[in-house]
């Protein structure tokens, strides 16, 4: 990477406040930032639980990743009313890490995650003692799959465990290489045996001979612990009467076959299991249901079945279906024919199925048609309910009981009446067009109703946000505790949020009861990054090599004169689009997520711009390599243009998918 004609000296230390100039941004101050984690209020609306991450540089090891910072992570509790926080878990005594704290329903106790003593495991702690003690003694399954425990009722949890010894993928996939490399290395030393690594197919032993974790049913009050069933299990799902536990189960892997396409990235079959909530088991497996998609998987409003999209098993290239289960006599039925490919559902009052769905088949490998709602029942007799909207929501939340259904498109908020089947726009009253749904969140989905809404609208640079109360449809404009606050969590039947800001003046946490009116600070912190020096932000409009207009956004060199021409280095990331005209700050702020800041560089000269980087929808013939520089290219002939970046000092870095990209784009 060429070196610019000047850079600013490094400055290991933090700019002392009040200085006359800010200092620039080194890797040490990013190593010194504290971070917000996960928060969680308890469903009686008193206590708050969240997570503050110790900084970097307190961390005693450095290959935990993919823990996403919970290696660093300490559970604190506060009083929604008032009161001084509590530190519960104060891991840094000897290292370890707590996160992902989770209420139970009487919010007694909270059950959270935690690598004290080595390896990831659930803990729990006793809010009138203060106690937290390990609740299992086997590890936790942690991976992208939903989360590892569930509460089924006040004092018991579904725990999905690994076998006893093993770590989870998350906290191995840094440093298993290096261990096996050390194992062998002194094997090869002595030079008596082989020491290479054998791959092949077919010959591993049948599934269920392998270590198996389990299903543990773990009761948090007595400490007792009780094996439902062996297996590897994730996607766990309450029924809303809570009374059964639904989850995925993995029976088997997915073995290659002569002259069939291994077309999945993870090479593992799944079932639909069923339990109650006391252990009992209803099935271990629907063997009529192949392929399961466990982010789908939604409980009927009456407990009785469950809806998800799979495979029905009729052939191996059968298409993806939305099924349904019948927990009384495990029936399967499909509801959607080979005519359509669904992505999503959602339960109606009366127990039909709304489903996002587009053509499948020909058309829809061809790129033609949009997903579109249907209204599905058993009968398979679809009927498409966005016909007549320009745009469709990707996502419909219930109201009234799921009697009908809102959803975000075309920057309006509109409302389907199930009695009849018409759509009616909800905020067509002049207001600016809505930039996104603030809440609910695609979290909180299966909640039986919603009550309101929180709406951003973008106005004069600024985002606003209003409520919209659907039974009366009245907005109201909402007061936040900073420009730039987030909301974290919102109970509205306890009129309590909680709100976060992370900007270049520091990370603050707040709750707010009555919610959106009185703003209680609960935490503060990173301050000093208000005196380091940032770059400043522009949005590049240009124009793609296929034809479409595309933004970009590029931070300038700090102390940048107007007029000169300074090295330019373009980060890359294949599918990252900037659809929106404000700046994205999580990406370009002081505070960034990744360690590679994209301000460190402004800090030493270098100006740094991230393209828009469109690629084909997944199952579209394409090269994605031919698509890589598409977006990239007439980007950085446009910073060119504009007279910053100097063409005969360009540079380009990426990290992970990005990564692979920085060759074909070089």
């Amino acid at each position: 990477m060429p070196e610019p004609t000047s850079s600013l000296p490094v400055d290991l230390e933090l700019t002392a406040p009040g200085a006359d100039r800010q200092g620039p941004l080194t890797p040490d101050h990013l190593l010194r930032l504290e971070e917000l984690g996960e928060v969680a209020l308890s469903p009686d609306g008193r206590w708050l639980a969240y997570v503050v991450k110790r900084p970097r540089a307190t961390a005693r090891f450095h290959k935990y990743d993919f823990l996403g910072g919970g290696d660093r992570g300490d559970v604190w509790l506060v009083d929604t009313s008032g009161g001084e926080p509590h530190n519960l878990t104060a891991g840094a005594g000897d290292g370890s890490g707590y996160w992902a704290p989770s209420w139970s329903p009487d919010s007694e106790r909270l059950a959270m995650r935690s690598t004290k003593g080595g390896n990831v495991q659930l803990w729990g702690c006793d809010i009138r003692s203060r106690t937290v003690v390990r609740l299992c003694d086997r590890p936790l399954d942690v991976d992208w799959r939903g989360a590892p425990s569930l509460w089924v009722s006040r004092r018991a949890l579904m725990v999905a465990t690994l076998p006893e010894g093993e770590r989870p993928l998350r906290m191995a996939v840094e440093v298993q290489a290096a261990e096996s490399a050390m194992r062998a290395w002194p094997k090869a030393w002595k030079g008596q045996e082989a020491t290479g690594s054998v791959l092949d197919s077919g010959s591993h032993p049948p599934f269920d001979e392998r270590r198996q974790g389990e299903l543990r049913l773990v009761d948090a009050l007595s400490g007792d612990e009780a094996t439902v069933m062996r297996g590897f299990f994730s996607e766990l799902r309450m029924s809303p009467d809570g009374r059964h536990v639904a989850f995925l189960r993995q029976d088997d892997v997915i073995r290659p076959e002569a002259g069939r396409k291994l077309e999945r990235m993870a090479a593992e079959r799944h079932r639909l299991g069923v339990v109650r909530a006391d252990g009992d088991i209803v099935t271990r497996g629907v063997e009529e249901i192949e392929d399961p998609d466990g982010t789908s998987l939604r409980w009927s409003p009456d407990s009785a079945e469950i809806a998800l999209i799979g495979r029905d098993g009729s052939s191996p290239a059968s298409w993806r279906r939305v099924l349904r289960y019948r927990c009384a006599d495990g029936r399967v039925v499909a509801v959607t024919d080979a005519g359509l490919e669904p992505t999503s559902l959602v339960w109606t009052a009366d127990g039909a199925i709304l489903a996002l769905a587009k053509p499948a088949g020909p058309t829809a490998q061809a790129g033609g048609g949009r997903a579109d709602w249907w209204l599905v029942g058993a009968d398979r007799e679809a009927r498409k309910l966005t016909a007549d909207l320009v745009e469709v929501p990707v996502q419909l939340f219930p109201e009234d009981g799921r009697h009908a259904f809102v959803g975000l498109a075309d920057g309006e908020v509109w409302r389907l009446c199930m009695e009849d089947g018409r759509w009616t726009n909800l905020t067509a009253d002049g207001q600016p067009r809505i930039a996104s749904l603030v809440w609910p969140s695609p979290t909180v989905s299966d909640a039986q109703s919603f009550p309101q809404l929180v709406l951003a609208v973008e106005e004069e640079e600024a985002t606003v946000w209003y409520s919209l109360d659907l039974p009366s449809g009245a907005q109201r404009r909402l007061a936040r505790p900073s420009t730039s606050s987030e909301l974290l969590d919102f109970v509205p039947e306890r009129d309590t949020a909680v709100l976060a800001a992370v900007d270049r003046t520091g990370a603050r946490l707040w709750t707010s009861k009555p919610a959106f009116e009185e703003h209680m600070s609960v935490l503060e912190t990173n301050t000093w990054l208000s005196e380091i020096a940032e770059g400043e932000v522009r949005r590049i409009d240009y124009r793609g090599l296929d034809g479409n207009d595309l933004k970009g956004w590029l931070v300038l060199p700090v102390d940048y004169e107007p007029g000169t021409r300074c090295p330019l280095v373009t980060e890359v990331y294949p599918g990252l689009v900037f659809a929106r005209d404000t700046p994205p700050r999580r990406i370009l702020s002081l505070p960034g997520h990744h360690a590679h800041s994209v301000q460190l560089l402004p800090a030493r000269g270098y100006a740094v711009l991230l393209p828009s980087m469109p690629l084909k929808p997944y199952g579209e013939p394409s090269d994605p390599y031919f698509e890589l520089t598409k977006g990239v290219l007439p980007a950085v002939d446009k910073v060119i243009e504009l007279g910053i970046a100097d063409p005969d000092r360009l540079g380009v870095m990426g990290q992970s998918y990005g990564g692979y990209t920085m060759a074909p784009t070089a």
